[in-house]
């Protein structure tokens, strides 16, 4: 098989990759999962805060580390720490020993953060296809919501009586899927990148740090995307024992999981058509403004389907940004600095969460209509001060 055949395989390598880590199977229960171990809602939001504190560390030696070592050695030692998170949370019982898991976890994302993006993006140019990364990274991103239109609501199946034993089952699914994802990567083949010179690797991150400079249109960009993505952090936190409090049943929540990411995934293979409809700007800012008032309609109705409709809406309208932003910023980073820069302006996201889930479990533990408000402002935030503007993001 010629070096080109080979490449060719890698984004679908990437996608099956995808799909494997993803198994997450307690997803749709896992705050339920948490408190069942122990933890209140506010030290379970703060986990998310200190998973963000973590990237401010990792997310930058990691892009790094992807220009200067390799994407595919990177995204080899993402599943490492994620198997190692996993492994903890078979017998972690406070809140020590999830926040232990929590930095391996963090570690863990950091190290695909930008990378996949970067290595699929340097597979389509050296094959000669880079003008269909939107189609490709659209796919790429449905990866997981594939896997999670079925594990997840299994899961909830499994465990809807909530005892231990069950958990571990899940746990154990999410371990083998881990393994799997392993000898995947190792299939990859790495692409061509300007990282060969040693003169040129030394210069990565300073040539990462201007290009922001440079376009402040990726810092409006990332924190556009940022504002939203949070917020969706801090309601994915809070949502499952606020259901059981509504009265929604936990077989409910693996009916949830099934009907948003089977829509989430049909939006992401339908991306590109949607932004040649409609164009970008169009659809960010509609976006956005949808899950302000999905979210404030969650926080005020009592009745359950309208509930359930309300935070899937959210979930949703959250869920199209992510492939036309990585489009129009994959496409404006040379290949050499390309995960390191991505990684950059994740810092950003990053930095944001831990004052906001650090407040929200605050407000979390007094109501959860209190931290849904404030993921609304975090949305209303995003439109009003960092818009982003159409010939910014409109290539046509």
């Amino acid at each position: 098989m010629t070096r080109l055949q080979r490449l060719n395989r890698n984004p679908r390598l990437l996608f099956w990759t995808k799909v494997c880590i993803n198994f997450k199977t307690l997803n749709a229960i896992i705050t339920l999962f948490y408190l069942h171990r122990g933890l209140s809602i506010a030290q379970i939001v703060w986990l998310s805060g200190l998973f963000g504190a973590v990237s401010l560390f990792a997310e930058i030696p990691s892009g790094y580390m992807a220009d200067h070592l390799g994407r595919k050695r990177t995204m080899l030692l993402g599943v490492a720490f994620m198997l190692a998170s996993t492994a903890i949370h078979w017998f972690a019982t406070d809140f020590f020993w999830f926040a232990v898991s929590f930095v391996f976890l963090s570690f863990s994302f950091s190290c695909f953060s930008g990378t996949e993006e970067a290595l699929l993006y340097d597979t389509l140019k050296e094959t000669g296809h880079e003008k269909k990364m939107l189609r490709f990274n659209s796919r790429l991103l449905s990866a997981q919501n594939l896997a999670k239109i079925f594990l997840p609501s299994v899961g909830a199946i499994i465990a809807m009586d909530l005892s231990e034993t069950r958990f571990q089952w899940l746990i154990a699914v999410d371990a083998v899927g881990l393994v799997a994802a392993l000898a995947l990567l190792m299939l990859i083949v790495e692409p061509r990148h300007e990282a060969e010179v040693e003169a040129l690797e030394k210069g990565i991150f300073r040539e990462s740090v201007e290009t922001i400079v440079r376009r402040p249109a990726l810092f409006v960009a990332s924190m556009n995307k940022i504002l939203p993505f949070v917020s969706t952090i801090l309601v994915w936190r809070v949502y499952q024992p606020y259901f059981l409090e509504r009265g929604i049943p936990v077989l409910w929540l693996g009916l949830f999981y099934v009907i948003i990411h089977s829509v989430m995934f049909s939006l992401k293979w339908a991306s590109e058509a949607i932004e040649k409809r409609f164009g970008a700007r169009r659809v960010l800012d509609a976006t956005v403004v949808l899950m302000a008032a999905f979210i404030i309609v969650a926080a005020f109705v009592r009745s359950g389907p309208l509930l359930f409709a309300a935070v899937g809406l959210y979930f949703v309208s959250h869920n199209i940004r992510e492939p036309m932003y990585a489009h129009w910023i994959n496409a404006r980073i040379r290949s050499r600095s390309r995960a390191t820069t991505l990684s950059n302006l994740a810092v950003f996201r990053s930095a944001l969460d831990v004052p906001v889930m650090y407040a929200g479990g605050l407000l979390a533990a007094v109501d959860t209509r209190l931290a849904f408000a404030l993921a609304a402002g975090l949305c209303i935030s995003a439109l009003v001060f960092f818009r982003v503007r159409g010939e910014d993001v409109d290539d046509r």
